[in-house]
């Protein structure tokens, strides 16, 4: 809460939220999420406390605020029925919807939330033409997740030599074309996916 909103780091855009979150949700450690983040909320310290910390914005009416009064020093523009509680839990693809999602993957999958974080050996070396793209593996106890994340506008097709068997969580445009050696793996921008294998 003594810092920018990420939403404000990130110009608004809720594609690029959308990557920051899957990124929060699937790297090793324990993630922090700060009161508002999971909506799309932004604001900058430089107008005062205030300004990071609006209320949530429960209902689409607005009747339902986190709290009593309103100090006026928020950014207004912020509490509108599409950025409210209601109308994302009622989007499937909503900023909201994304932070559950994988927040479950979390809870479901005790290799993703307690795993050890290893990187991928083509995927994030600096040395390939695709410097848009993260990617590594979570490992615990024999057991192997592979997560890619697209950080850019331009869609990105890999090469996967490992396997994938499902992808369980998925953000943005991610295809899966298998093959016998290898597997082709088309990344829409900004889009996320996690895999077992």
């Amino acid at each position: 809460h003594d810092e920018d909103r990420t939403g404000s780091d990130l110009g608004q855009s809720v594609e690029k939220m959308k990557v920051a979150a899957a990124v929060l949700l699937t790297a090793q450690g324990a993630p922090y999420i700060y009161q508002g983040e999971e909506l799309g909320y932004w604001g900058t310290k430089s107008n005062g406390d205030e300004y990071v910390r609006t209320p949530i914005l429960w209902d689409k009416a607005g009747n339902e605020l986190a709290s009593g009064s309103l100090s006026g020093k928020i950014d207004m523009q912020m509490l509108t029925p599409a950025i409210s509680v209601e109308a994302q839990a009622d989007d499937d693809g909503s900023l909201l919807n994304l932070y559950r999602t994988f927040a479950r993957l979390r809870n479901t999958y005790p290799v993703l939330a307690q795993g050890k974080m290893v990187k991928h050996p083509v995927y994030n070396d600096g040395n390939t033409s695709q410097q848009s793209i993260a990617a590594w593996y979570r490992e615990l106890d024999g057991e192997r997740m592979l997560v890619v994340h697209n950080f850019g506008r331009e869609e990105q097709i890999l090469t996967l030599t490992d396997q994938p068997d499902k992808a369980v969580g998925v953000s943005g445009e991610v295809k899966l074309q298998r093959g016998d050696a290898s597997s082709k793996l088309l990344m829409g921008a900004w889009s996320s996916v996690v895999f077992t294998l």
